[in-house]
């Protein structure tokens, strides 16, 4: 058994209950599929008590089930997005790969 900062149990009930509320974030703040800072503060603000970040889920948490919901197609990028998060990759190879 897996567990977060918490202690919570992290099986996939508790994953899907991250990945629902992030589809609901998106539907209310579709900005928040623009930049993970503002993804990140913004379920904190909606679904956590943000007074106290070190119990909040992890931002870590709330970006690589993102980054699930928009490989499984559940969350669509528009095309000027994919076309910045593209280029941005590209380049991040080209740093670290291409020393």
């Amino acid at each position: 058994m897996r567990l977060n900062k918490r202690g919570d149990d992290m099986d996939s009930k508790k994953l899907n209950t991250i990945s629902e509320r992030i589809i609901s974030l998106i539907k209310e703040y579709p900005e928040c599929t623009k930049n993970y800072n503002l993804l990140i503060v913004s379920y904190w603000n909606k679904f956590e008590d943000f007074s106290n970040v070190q119990l909040c889920t992890s931002s870590e948490s709330i970006t690589r089930v993102f980054r699930m919901l928009v490989n499984s197609g559940e969350i669509v990028l528009d095309d000027n997005n994919v076309l910045i998060r593209r280029n941005k990759e590209k380049e991040y190879l080209n740093v670290f790969l291409n020393r």
